[in-house]
């Protein structure tokens, strides 16, 4: 998710910046990337059967809202997930990190007791460090 995420701020950032920058500048950086990052959330995770390589964070985004997207963004950018997601899955088995761990971490609070225990005894980081640098090293080598 956060690999897909950061893929999105890389294309949108791409000599495209002045073109879709939002009248409202940078000052909500922050709020703006949230906003596509839970509605990614919404759209992939907890039991949604969305596809996170069909996730068009462009949709999503509010700072371009009435601003034409350029298709070859767009195509960019979903060249790019399908290819950290497909990548991802080989390695992996799996298209999340709440299928390789075995709980999500955004419904803590939903969990009994004894599974807060073992979520907090934080075995699950090993298998999660292993996912960030697999997606870490998808985006750089399909960069470089």
């Amino acid at each position: 998710m956060a690999g897909a995420i950061s893929i999105y701020l890389d294309v949108i950032s791409k000599g495209r910046a002045d073109q879709w920058e939002s009248q409202q500048g940078e000052k909500a950086s922050l709020e703006r990337v949230i906003h596509v990052f839970n509605a990614f959330l919404r759209e992939t995770c907890g039991g949604a059967d969305g596809n996170p390589a069909d996730f068009d964070p462009f949709t999503h985004d509010e700072y371009l809202k009435g601003v034409k997207i350029d298709e070859r963004a767009r195509k960019e950018y979903m060249g790019r997930v399908t290819h950290l997601f497909t990548t991802f899955h080989k390695q992996f088995g799996v298209r999340d990190c709440v299928d390789i761990l075995g709980f999500d971490p955004f419904r803590y609070d939903e969990y009994d007791e004894e599974t807060q225990e073992r979520i907090e005894e934080g075995g699950w980081m090993e298998k999660c460090v292993k996912c960030m640098e697999s997606i870490i090293k998808t985006i750089y080598f399909f960069n470089s």
